[in-house]
């Protein structure tokens, strides 16, 4: 782009943004004060439609951005933006209240960044590959099944409950449990989970029901869907945003990110805004993310890691958004993670 298109794009990002509406080349010229007639930002918008950046919903009708403007916007016109006081000092205090157990840190976080960007919040459980096995508690539950607690460093617990294999009682129970500790106490996660699921497993582990018992519970209790049960809060906000009338829209995003998918890799696709990723629109990789933008960023809660962000219309105050995330994510993990042993 030349140095007037990349004008006209910045202010026709900021319009739309603030309107929801198509930007007008009237509009334009009265809001930049530049001295040229609306002929001709008429022209250069026709040219940057042609280049992609653009794009006439309408006939006679003023342009939007598109997916790819909105991505050169976000790259090289956006300015840095500071979060300013209250809203620093409301995700201060929310952080302060947040849950520092494992388990309900996500739900808290995703409504956390929900309630400050107005938009949609997500949050991931922190990953537990790097986990340490400390101590595995079982007990038999009243409908013959078995309970078992799977307890980490860092505080973080696993439960899960499974059909019990026949013939387990309490005390030959007690006794495998008695060795799979003996096993794998002091074992990283990732290291325990390579060796139940791997081909030779039965020859290096004692005959023993508990074991096979274990094996099952196993698969939600080192937590071999890695990308489940993601908490998203929020998205009934986004009805009240001009592009989501439609709630089926909604309901495909809700079950899209809850089922773990479609999120940007924050290690992988940065934002200026050190460690926060970024898809808009169709960058989504999943139809079903089309008409959002996603920003993720990576979280540590002790020695495990876990996916924080928001989700809103490609119609979004990227630098603001970007802000939020950076900033929740940074007081996080010095207000949290310490708390966990970091």
């Amino acid at each position: 782009m030349d140095d007037r298109e990349r004008e006209v794009l910045r202010f026709v990002v900021d319009l739309h943004v603030e309107t929801a509406r198509p930007v007008g080349s009237g509009r334009v010229v009265e809001r930049a004060g530049l001295d040229v007639s609306p002929a001709t930002i008429r022209g250069v918008m026709g040219r940057m439609e042609e280049k992609g950046l653009l794009r006439q919903p309408h006939t006679s009708a003023g342009r939007v951005p598109t997916d790819r403007g909105y991505r050169l916007y976000v790259e090289e016109l956006m300015e840095p933006v500071s979060l300013d006081r209250k809203e620093q000092e409301e995700l201060l205090f929310g952080v302060e209240r947040l849950a520092n157990r494992p388990d309900q840190l996500p739900g808290s976080i995703s409504a956390l960044l929900a309630n400050v960007s107005g938009l949609a919040g997500f949050a991931s459980p922190p990953r537990i590959d790097r986990g340490i096995f400390l101590s595995l508690h079982a007990d038999l539950v009243r409908d013959g099944r078995v309970a078992m607690v799977l307890v980490l460093d860092s505080g973080l617990a696993r439960s899960a409950v499974c059909p019990a294999e026949e013939g387990i009682d309490r005390e030959n129970l007690a006794a495998g449990v008695e060795e799979l500790n003996r096993r794998f106490r002091g074992r990283a996660v990732e290291e325990i989970r390579d060796f139940l699921f791997g081909p030779e497993w039965e020859e290096h582990l004692p005959a023993l029901r508990v074991m096979r018992v274990f094996r099952k519970a196993a698969e939600e209790l080192l937590e071999t869907g890695r990308l489940s049960r993601i908490i998203l809060s929020g998205v009934e906000s986004l009805l009240l945003e001009p592009e989501f009338q439609n709630s089926r829209e909604l309901a495909r995003l809700t079950e899209r990110i809850e089922g773990g998918g479609g999120l940007p890799d924050p290690k992988t696709e940065s934002l200026p805004e050190r460690g926060v990723a970024l898809r808009i629109g169709a960058e989504n990789e999943d139809e079903e993310l089309h008409p959002f933008s996603v920003l993720a960023a990576e979280y540590r809660f002790g020695r495990f890691t876990g996916t924080m962000g928001m989700i809103g219309p490609t119609r979004m105050r990227y630098g603001r958004s970007a802000a939020i995330v950076a900033f929740a994510r940074r007081i996080v993990e010095q207000r949290i993670a310490p708390a966990a042993g970091a």
